[in-house]
């Protein structure tokens, strides 16, 4: 209310006696460091309703060098009414560093996609990505726009506006026209910052979560996009990996090159499938990729849990046939072992809990899974008692083991 009287009685004050005042003032608000909503900003929007010159407060404003808060209404409210006109000062915003993310957004809600313009505010898309997410979000950009942004050589401008049309809830419908541009994006530059969008997309478009797959191991295989499956994308790959067919699992499996950058999609696709498994052991130049899905998880969980996992019947049946196929029983066993786990306990005890699943196959009727089970159990044993001797002898020296 006091900053609506306010603007009231600035309403009719000379502009440039007003832009000096709220300049002053914002300028004493930074130097203090007072960050609340701008008494400023608010008094500008109340004068840009009212007044018919807004062309006179701009000048004004950009004379002293007023911030963007108080040159944003004005210069909207002429964009409103005469886009043309307002080009001219959106084009004085955008060679003023202080005013560029301004210059953007009204570039983005009242501007044309390849106009002079646009072109001029493009390069610096880039550096505004978080106001053109919102500008997406609220739906204050045109369609044309839109696309021209889905095919903006940034791929993280492009990025970005293809997350943000899919929204924050899933019954995002994106438009007939803007489909097939926002497919590309989704499937060559959504990754890792955008993983819950991919999460919700992959079971709506199976197509797009198979082609975000197939993209990534093409740039692997040519060695032109380097990337890891991995724990960063441990929402988006079950969600695609549960979106595809069996007949398209097979196609996957024939594209993995042979990178552990790969383990985790191999493993991912495969599941507990013995046909998926036995088309993945038949790519014998994959070498020691194809028992990628013998890996078990170890090492501490949700809540802090310690998590270890017996031999399944599955797993079994795949070691198996891995082992009929010419792997050796130290093969398998070294495919079970995670590259990287935590614990919560002594290492004693941790080794000691590995142990145990191995020490189960010594009493498998399959001599060669006892063989495994052999293996694990004498590699196992011998951490713990070295472990357990280390943490004696530190609890008797009173030192931390």
């Amino acid at each position: 209310a006091a900053a609506d009287i306010l603007a009231s009685q600035l309403s009719d004050k000379d502009p440039a006696i007003v832009a000096d005042l709220l300049t002053t003032v914002e300028e004493q608000a930074r130097a203090a460091s007072i960050s609340e909503l701008s008494l400023g900003r608010h008094v500008c929007w109340r004068i840009a309703e009212t007044t018919n010159k807004p062309a006179v407060w701009i000048k004004e404003m950009l004379d002293r060098g007023a911030p963007a808060i108080l040159v944003e209404f004005f210069i909207a409210k002429i964009a409103v009414g005469n886009p043309s006109e307002a080009e001219t000062w959106i084009s004085l915003a955008l060679d003023r560093p202080s005013l560029q993310m301004l210059g953007v957004d009204l570039v983005l809600k009242h501007c044309v996609a390849d106009t002079p313009i646009w072109h001029k505010a493009s390069p610096l898309f880039k550096n505004c990505i978080g106001m053109i997410k919102g500008c997406v979000l609220r739906k204050e950009v045109r369609s044309e726009n839109l696309r021209s942004l889905l095919n903006h050589e940034e791929s993280n401008v492009a990025g970005v506006v293809a997350a943000s049309l899919w929204g924050i809830r899933d019954e995002a419908k994106i438009p007939d026209d803007l489909f097939q541009d926002w497919k590309r994006v989704i499937v060559r530059y959504v990754d890792e910052h955008q993983e819950h969008i991919l999460e919700r997309v992959f079971p709506k478009y199976p197509d797009i979560a198979y082609e975000w797959i197939a993209w990534r191991l093409e740039g692997i295989r040519d060695d032109t996009r380097p990337f890891w499956f991995g724990i960063r994308y441990d929402r988006a790959l079950p969600a695609a990996i549960h979106a595809l067919t069996k007949g398209q699992k097979h196609e996957l499996i024939d594209r993995l090159p042979r990178t552990s950058a790969v383990a985790e999609l191999a493993r991912s696709l495969v599941g507990r499938d013995m046909e998926l498994f036995l088309h993945l052991l038949a790519r014998v130049e994959l070498e020691g990729v194809r028992l990628d899905p013998l890996r078990m998880d170890f090492g501490s969980g949700l809540h802090a849990e310690n998590v270890v996992h017996d031999f399944d019947d599955g797993w079994q049946k795949m070691a198996i046939a891995a082992m009929e196929k010419g792997f050796f029983a130290q093969d398998i066993f070294e495919a079970t072992q995670p590259g990287g786990y935590g614990w919560s306990g002594s290492r004693s005890s941790m080794f000691a809990a590995r142990l145990a699943p191995f020490e189960k196959l010594l009493q498998h009727t399959d001599a060669r899974l006892r063989k495994v089970g052999k293996i694990g159990f004498d590699h196992f044993s011998i951490q713990r008692d070295q472990n357990l001797a280390h943490e004696k002898r530190a609890a008797i020296r009173g030192e931390l083991a």
